[in-house]
């Protein structure tokens, strides 16, 4: 990144920050190195790009970053204790529903979540997510939140439904879509509350959970598990019913539902 970062108020929210590149490789690596550097301060920084060169998705995947789309990253210093920072994906994914819901506007198509955290369009996956931790130099712990959402194109190579936003609403735009976006994740933060309502997050995340009672796969990196998609248990673990009528709980892995009609 060449350019100087400067943080400004969020317009409505005193205590959060944005600053805004034209390009640079990575907004979650831009934000880690403010985090060592002992340069985020208590967080709440907001970092968005109109490109990126070297975005990154789950377990080291290259995601495509098209102008158009919206690149950012959210650095939050001390979020919450630290036993209960693995629900932060549920947390995240229930924020970003609520900004592109609040995009797409009244009547639009239905907008659900699947485990952990992809939002679908009408069961089309439309954004990739992803949390990385780190340590302040004081020792505090941080988590950078990587946003990548599909607004004016989607990827057209992915084993799964893909969508953008502009296909359901063409006014839609990246600069829009983060004032929502802003806005969703200090309502979500607030009303988690460090962690203490997280009973309340997981319920709202059940109320827009996709194929909850139907059958679905997950997929490990050695393992390949089938079963009924039966709930999330408190600390945001997917619950997979077995064929033999056992349950399994999984901390990660992605999920694959049978197709269903569009």
């Amino acid at each position: 990144m060449s350019e100087t970062l400067v943080f400004e108020p969020v317009p409505g929210l005193p205590d959060w920050r944005a600053a805004h590149v034209a390009t640079t490789g990575s907004t979650n690596a831009d934000l880690a190195a403010l985090v060592r550097g002992g340069a985020a301060g208590e967080g709440r920084l907001w970092l968005t790009t109109g490109e990126q060169t070297q975005g990154r998705g789950r377990r080291g995947r290259a995601w495509s970053s098209p102008a158009g789309n919206f690149f950012g990253s959210l650095a939050l210093v001390d979020p919450a204790p630290v036993d209960k920072v693995g629900f932060l994906p549920l947390v995240t994914a229930l924020a970003v529903r609520n900004a592109v819901a609040a995009e797409l506007g009244e009547g639009g198509p239905p907008i659900e979540l699947k485990w952990p955290n992809d939002v679908l369009i009408d069961g089309a996956k439309c954004c990739g997510i992803l949390l990385e931790s780190l340590s302040a130099p004081d020792g505090t712990n941080a988590v950078i939140i990587g946003c990548g959402i599909n607004v004016t194109s989607h990827p057209l190579d992915t084993p799964y439904p893909a969508a953008h936003l502009c296909d359901y609403r063409p006014a839609a735009t990246a600069r829009s879509l983060f004032h929502h976006l802003a806005s969703a994740f200090a309502n979500v933060l607030i009303d988690w509350n460090r962690g203490r309502n997280t009973a309340a997050i997981r319920e709202r995340w059940l109320d827009h959970a996709r194929g909850r009672g139907q059958p679905l796969t997950v997929t490990l990196d050695n393992a390949t598990h089938q079963g009924i998609f039966e709930d999330i248990d408190a600390d945001g673990y997917l619950i997979l019913r077995l064929p033999d009528g056992t349950s399994k709980k999984f901390a990660a892995g992605d999920v694959f539902f049978k197709p269903q009609g569009r």
